[in-house]
C-alpha cells in the first residue's frame, strides 16, 4: 500500500499525451461540424421559411470516429512531466467510481491508432518521451531507496 507507483515507460507518456491530443482534435471537429450544421439549417430555414430539420442520427453512428480529425503534428508542443503526471494521476488517491467514457472513440481503436503513431514517431519526439520516462524512473528509485 505504501509502495510507490511503478515508473511509466516512454510509450506510456506518449499514450497519455496522444490520447489528449486526439480527444481535443475530435472535440474541435465535432464543434466545427455542429457549427456548419447550424449554419446549413439556418440557411435552409431561411430559404423555405420552415424550421424543419432532417435527422441523420443513424448515419452518424456508423461513421468512422476518426473521419475528418486533424492530427497534424506541425503544431506539436512537448508536454511537461508535471502536465502528463497530472493527467495520469487525475486525483486517483482513492478508488474512483465507475464513470461513463467520453463515447467518442473506443479504446481498441484509440490504442491501435496510438500504437501506429508511436511506430512512425520521429526520433526527436521519441527522445522527449524517453527523457520523461527517465525522470519518472529517477523519482521511482529515490522513493524506493528512501
Amino acid at each position: 500500500p505504501d509502495a510507490p507507483r511503478r515508473p511509466l515507460s516512454a510509450y506510456n507518456f506518449f499514450f497519455i499525451d496522444e490520447r489528449e491530443r486526439i480527444l481535443k482534435a475530435m472535440k474541435k471537429r465535432d464543434e466545427k461540424k455542429a457549427a456548419d450544421k447550424d449554419a446549413a439549417d439556418k440557411e435552409a430555414a431561411d430559404k423555405t421559411g420552415d424550421e424543419s430539420k432532417d435527422d441523420k442520427e443513424g448515419e452518424e453512428q456508423n461513421e468512422d470516429p476518426l473521419k475528418d480529425v486533424d492530427l497534424d503534428d506541425s503544431d506539436f508542443t512537448p508536454s511537461t512531466y508535471d502536465d502528463l503526471m497530472t493527467l495520469r494521476l487525475n486525483n486517483k488517491e482513492k478508488p474512483r467510481p465507475h464513470r461513463k467514457t467520453h463515447g467518442k472513440i473506443g479504446f481498441q481503436t484509440l490504442a491501435k491508432l496510438i500504437a501506429t503513431r508511436w511506430k512512425a514517431l520521429a526520433e526527436a519526439r521519441r527522445d522527449h518521451y524517453k527523457s520523461l520516462a527517465a525522470i519518472d524512473m529517477d523519482k521511482y528509485k529515490e522513493k524506493t531507496q528512501a
